[in-house]
């Protein structure tokens, strides 16, 4: 395409960068927000896990704990906390600090419904009856 436009005398047009946009300057926000997710994962994981994992019922333990609810939180919480953080930045143009407030408030319901889950997962480990 460019040797077309030299031998027809036009030259291309180069673009040119005058000034940082609001998605580049927010960038490392955007990876703090995911690894926020990833930690808050891995905590809610660690912490509600742990009687499933520990064989605290007769030494029984409960693997896929490990293999379907680690990767999920592992995974699942950093992609939430990527999209909602994307999603106000990009998608509805609010300013940093309101985009982080909405990442730290999913990211807090998400930890609540993860231990939730989580709960009754192992409630076979605990022995408490769900009310």
């Amino acid at each position: 395409m460019c040797t077309q436009w030299a031998a027809s005398g036009l030259e291309p047009v180069i673009p040119v960068r005058t000034s940082v946009s609001c998605m580049e300057k927010s960038g490392w926000a955007g990876c703090l927000a995911v690894v926020g997710g990833f930690l808050t994962g891995v905590v809610v994981w660690s912490q509600g896990a742990r009687p499933g994992m520990l064989g605290k019922f007769e030494g029984e333990r409960d693997w896929s704990l490990l293999y379907v609810e680690l990767p999920l939180l592992a995974v699942g919480m950093p992609a939430l906390a990527l999209g909602v953080w994307a999603l106000g930045v990009g998608g509805f143009k609010v300013r940093e600090g309101v985009a982080a407030v909405a990442v730290v408030g999913v990211l807090a319901l998400a930890a609540w419904g993860g231990a939730e889950w989580l709960a009754v997962r192992t409630e076979p480990f605990t022995g408490r009856g769900r009310l």
